[in-house]
């Protein structure tokens, strides 16, 4: 349980610090090799770039775990609080509507990659394991919303909150 409690933390948070960490090291090799030793490789910039894919799609997921995606508030400034809770509950149901067509898109995607066995040019990896990236980061994405939905119905915690206290925590 305690494997679990932490996954549900962490995860993606692991995923995205591990991922720029590469990408990072990674640049910074490619940079050192270009500039210092005067030989480029032909590499990076393809694993940077796919890394960076990967990065962004469970960003979406962690962005909707801690309540901070894209969204208009100004508006809800000048409505009552119930009328906040019903458009952020139209809010997150077409979020979660959009992700499950996103999931079922980058299915397809994956699927006709998987069968073209198509490659990347640098490094030969198989670009049905780039795509990968949409369907897993909306997959996760829709858990968030499941799970921040849970929260608000079994252990009646707010459905809005504060965008401040929300930063680096979680549902």
């Amino acid at each position: 349980m305690k494997v679990v409690k932490w996954l549900d933390k962490n995860l993606e948070i692991f995923f995205m610090s591990f991922g720029l960490l590469v990408l990072v090291i990674i640049m910074g090799s490619q940079i050192f090799m270009r500039y210092v030793l005067n030989a480029s490789l032909s590499w990076p910039e393809e694993i940077s770039r796919y890394l960076f894919i990967w990065v962004a799609f469970i960003g979406i997921s962690y962005a909707v775990k801690i309540d901070s995606h894209l969204k208009i508030d100004i508006v809800l400034e000048f409505v009552s609080r119930k009328v906040q809770v019903v458009f952020a509950v139209i809010r997150d149901l077409s979020f979660l509507i959009f992700s499950i067509f996103m999931i079922a898109g980058g299915i397809d995607v994956y699927d006709a990659l998987a069968s073209t066995m198509q490659t990347s040019p640098a490094m030969g990896i198989p670009f049905k394991f780039i795509y990968l990236a949409l369907p897993v980061g909306f997959a996760l994405t829709v858990f968030r919303i499941i799970q921040k939905y849970i929260s608000v119905l079994r252990y009646k915690q707010p459905l809005l909150q504060n965008h401040n206290e929300n930063i680096g925590g979680g549902v």
